[in-house]
């Protein structure tokens, strides 16, 4: 059975309160979890290298050089960066700025990334002389697992907390899009929905498709789309072995187990 965040929390906190005679609270253990996901995502992209691949357009205007992209994009993340349409006569081709030997400038722009310190800033050479779309690609990583009590709902929209009971506020709009959403309490219990869009500052969150009430005293659980019952095990356990392998003076067992969980998940991609 799929389990959500907060199962996962207790699961860890059992395991940790039986063994070590002492509690873990769910924030320090949230972060683990969540630690856990983004070194599990890793690990997929090594058999996967398409695995968590996500777009977004970029407007490119006649004399301007550099782009601001989300926050997401870690510094290597962009895979190729491409004109909307091709047929286009203002575009061109985009090759990164690396590859410019292999291309004639005539035909090509070419593209380069740094990060200014918040997010990576897109440049393009020569400057544009005339406007279009083009499509950036890039991997980034899992939107963090989250869960608590929300504010306000309206049919298809729900208020996230400033402060989540697990897991960090969303800081940028396109952080939790995709992900699933779950409502675990009140009148639309059961619902499970996709995230559309947030919005960082009101952090309103919305959804595919309608609740089929507007829930009232309830609460929500958000984890990636991918994250199904064989990751969530091995979630789990990798956040036990790192707690409990200091206990033991034997860990081979523990990393035994923790590359068979591993292997379940990606024998799935």
């Amino acid at each position: 059975m799929q389990l959500f965040p907060s199962q996962m929390v207790a699961d860890v906190q059992n395991e940790l309160r039986d063994t070590l005679g002492r509690g873990a609270t769910v924030a320090i253990i949230g972060k683990k979890l969540n630690r856990a996901l983004r070194d599990l995502s890793a690990e997929i992209r090594k058999v996967q290298s398409n695995a968590f691949k996500y777009s977004t357009t970029v407007a490119v205007v006649a004399g301007t050089s550099d782009y601001d992209l989300p926050i997401d994009i870690p510094p290597n993340g962009i895979t190729e960066v491409l004109p909307l349409d091709s047929d286009l006569t203002v575009s061109k081709r985009y090759v990164h700025f690396n590859d410019r030997g292999r291309y004639t400038s005539g035909s090509t722009y070419y593209y380069s990334v740094r990060h200014n310190g918040r997010n990576l800033v897109l440049t393009i050479l020569p400057t544009p002389t005339a406007a279009e779309t083009v499509t950036v690609w890039y991997t980034k990583e899992p939107t963090a697992m989250q869960y608590g009590t929300p504010g306000t709902m309206t049919g298809t929209t729900i208020v996230l907390p400033t402060t989540p009971t697990m897991g960090q506020r969303y800081q940028e709009a396109v952080e939790p899009v995709n992900a699933r959403i779950a409502i675990t309490a009140g009148n639309a219990f059961g619902n499970v929905r996709r995230i559309t869009a947030y919005n960082a500052v009101t952090r309103v969150a919305t959804v595919d498709t309608a609740w089929t009430s507007v829930p009232g005293n309830t609460t929500y659980e958000i984890l990636p789309d991918w994250v199904n019952d064989q990751a969530s095990d091995y979630l789990i356990w990798d956040v036990l072995r790192q707690e409990m392998v200091r206990n033991k003076d034997d860990k081979t067992d523990w990393d035994d187990m923790r590359r068979e969980k591993l292997g379940r998940v990606l024998s799935q991609w």
